[in-house]
């Protein structure tokens, strides 16, 4: 499998056009965004 990337729709000021993670790093960082379960939202 190899890096995961993606392209942005602008460029940043930067000059970033596009971004690579491994795929172990992606998972990790998707996972934060997953609450924990019983977790009450409102």
């Amino acid at each position: 499998m190899g890096e995961q990337l993606g392209e942005l729709k602008h460029r940043w000021r930067d000059g970033m056009e596009a971004f690579g993670f491994e795929p172990e790093e992606l998972v990790a960082r998707l996972a934060t965004l997953v609450p924990p379960p019983l977790l009450h939202l409102v």
